[in-house]
């Protein structure tokens, strides 16, 4: 017997689809695997760009059936902790430094040194970090062997820091957890989707504002 659970909703048009992945983006902690299933057409990317805009990513979602995988990263500011940790292991080391350097003669420069520059992300966020890296694979167009993508897909599974969004996945089902999130897309009218999340109670957290 299984031990999935599932939630169905329906969507009335794409830009509450987007809506959908949206919420469900803001809960992406890292190391999940959502497998998408519909028809062509379905509005798997229109789910994905809304995910990857409640994750926080600034990145441009398009559709990788052409490029089987693309990747959307999350980038966010230290914390006020983080920079103060920072800040201590800077000093603790400064300390060292000059502990152990104390018997040798400083040397000194006339030339001005230029101030450091503050470090910045992919996207240009000025000392942001990169907090999550989203994987997005379509093998619609993998023919024939899969084995060309199945390591790629396995590392991105085993990063705990990557979340991997995949479409038409039969083809790698082998390399991804058995336990994932599935999410269903079917045609209820022309405008109107219904979605059904079937998840582990472990993933429930994902659902919490669907």
């Amino acid at each position: 017997m299984s031990t999935d659970l599932t939630h169905s909703i329906v969507s009335t048009d794409s830009k509450s689809t987007e809506k959908l992945g949206a919420l469900l983006g803001k809960q992406l902690k890292g190391g999940e695997v959502i497998e998408l299933v519909s028809d062509l057409g379905g509005g798997k990317t229109t789910f994905v760009r809304g995910l990857a805009a409640g994750s926080g990513s600034k990145d441009q979602v398009a559709s990788p059936t052409f490029t089987l995988s693309k990747v959307y990263d999350v980038y966010s500011q230290p914390s006020h902790a983080d920079v103060a940790q920072g800040a201590g292991e800077e000093r603790k080391g400064n300390v060292q430094k000059r502990t152990s350097t104390a018997h040798r003669k400083q040397q000194r420069s006339d030339t001005p040194q230029a101030p450091a520059e503050p470090s910045a992300s992919a996207d240009g966020q000025a000392g942001a970090v990169r907090r999550l890296r989203i994987h997005h694979f379509d093998f619609y167009r993998l023919y024939g062997d899969a084995g060309i993508m199945e390591h790629e897909v396995k590392e991105a599974v085993h990063d705990p820091k990557s979340v991997v969004v995949i479409e038409w996945g039969k083809a790698v089902h082998k390399v991804l957890p058995k336990k994932h999130l599935v999410v269903k897309i079917t045609n209820v009218s022309p405008t109107e989707r219904k979605l059904t999340f079937s998840y582990p109670k472990t993933l429930s957290y994902l659902l919490e504002d669907i």
